[in-house]
């Protein structure tokens, strides 16, 4: 019993009751979630659960590892919601050893962890072989994608994996060939609420998850400077959290404390309200939405907005797009900002619908260093028009999104 209970402090199994757990003295932030924070402090990279304190520990800092041959080190941390997904890896200092990357999906909310299966990329005649994983992507459900590379003296396979509700899959399986280019980009790995994306020499590949609902955050957290009393945390990063208290939405930069009203939630009946709220680094992007008076309108077009909160100040991202001329004879037009993807830096992609009924607009946008691109456009007639809801942007800037049956990229610089 009393190694179970060293056991258990050591890794964080048992709740504290200080809120202060999550944010020690002399940590510093790797990444984070509206209801975690990944922090490394000494050699240790930890998950905290903000709601209850509850603290685990993912494993050796990357560069401490390196000193310690034999010994994992964290190479790549991604978090959403209560989930956090680690990759480890031990440095090979010696000519002739191998190396095998780990995987980890830690649900941090329990402090328990999931498994997801091999990582994949074995290569059966080849005996020992070194295996590296890359392009780890995951959601607030706890869907988890991530490519991976195997073999040895040019003879090998690269992967593309999810993990979802309905269990691990492979998606993509290809060998690369001598002195030729990787037929499978095993870094760019995408995720959405409803579809993995990645990309080949023949273009960019998309499958579906089976994600589920996203957990609920709780209702209310421990009062702290970025969480007020009777606020409800609706998204965040490691370095920004958002909030709704009293029917307002509030982004704080967690390290200066600084409070930026975005708007009012999207409970009110008239008026524009926020619909949703996306978060990376210190950039906050959401979409303010004035709901019709009745299903003939009129309509209000969306607004996609993007926020520096670090300072406090937002970012113009120009026009969101899909601009229409008005039609006499429509009912009614609108314009509809889909799904909407952001990473750190504060580049931005998103979806959007202008127009009515089957004469419509639909485009997909990007924005980054100031500057937007139009990277898609189709009219609702098309026979395979584009899915507006189907944006997602990898860790490495690349956008994805669904054309018809067909899925697209373009690189986000």
């Amino acid at each position: 019993m009393r190694l179970f209970l060293a056991f258990a402090v050591l890794f964080g199994l048992l709740p504290a009751a200080a809120q202060a757990r999550c944010r020690p003295a002399g940590s510093e932030t790797v990444t984070g979630s509206d209801q975690v924070r990944v922090y490394v402090r000494g050699a240790s990279v930890v998950a905290c659960h903000y709601a209850t304190g509850r603290r685990v520990r993912l494993g050796m800092e990357g560069r401490a590892a390196f000193e310690r041959e034999g010994y994992y080190g964290v190479d790549i941390v991604r978090a959403a919601g209560r989930y956090v997904a680690v990759m480890l890896r031990k440095p090979v200092l010696s000519p002739g050893l191998v190396s095998v990357d780990r995987l980890r999906l830690i649900d941090v909310k329990r402090a328990q962890a999931i498994d997801p299966g091999p990582v994949g990329c074995r290569v059966p005649d080849l005996g020992e072989h070194s295996i590296v994983v890359r392009g780890v992507v995951v959601t607030a459900a706890g869907t988890l994608a991530w490519g991976c590379y195997g073999g040895s003296g040019g003879v090998g396979v690269i992967e593309i994996h999810k993990f979802d509700r309905a269990g691990a899959a492979t998606l993509d399986a290809q060998e690369p060939r001598y002195s030729e280019p990787d037929p499978l980009d095993f870094e760019s790995v995408a995720i959405s609420d409803a579809r993995v994306y990645w990309r080949t020499r023949q273009g960019a590949h998309s499958a579906a998850v089976d994600a589920g609902e996203p957990p609920t955050v709780p209702a209310v957290m421990k009062p702290s400077r970025c969480r007020p009393r009777d606020a409800t945390v609706v998204a965040g990063s490691g370095a920004v959290l958002v909030y709704v208290r009293r029917g307002s939405v509030v982004a704080c930069h967690v390290r200066t404390g600084r409070h930026t009203r975005l708007g009012w939630w999207l409970d009110r009946d008239e008026g524009y309200a926020v619909r949703a709220v996306k978060v990376a680094g210190r950039h906050v992007a959401y979409v303010e939405h004035d709901p019709a008076d009745s299903s003939q309108g009129p309509f209000v077009p969306d607004r996609l907005k993007l926020l520096d909160a670090r300072r406090g100040l937002p970012v113009d991202i120009g026009r969101v797009g899909c601009d229409v001329p008005p039609d006499p004879s429509a009912l009614a037009t609108g314009l509809v900002v889909g799904s909407f993807d952001l990473i750190a830096g504060g580049r931005l992609a998103w979806g959007c619908y202008g127009g009515s009924g089957g004469n419509g607009l639909i485009e997909v946008h990007a924005f980054a260093h100031g500057t937007s691109t139009l990277l898609d456009a189709s009219r609702t007639s098309d026979r395979t028009p584009i899915s507006y809801d189907s944006v997602a942007v990898s860790p490495l800037r690349r956008v994805y999104w669904q054309h018809g049956s067909s899925a697209r990229t373009a690189e986000l610089r």
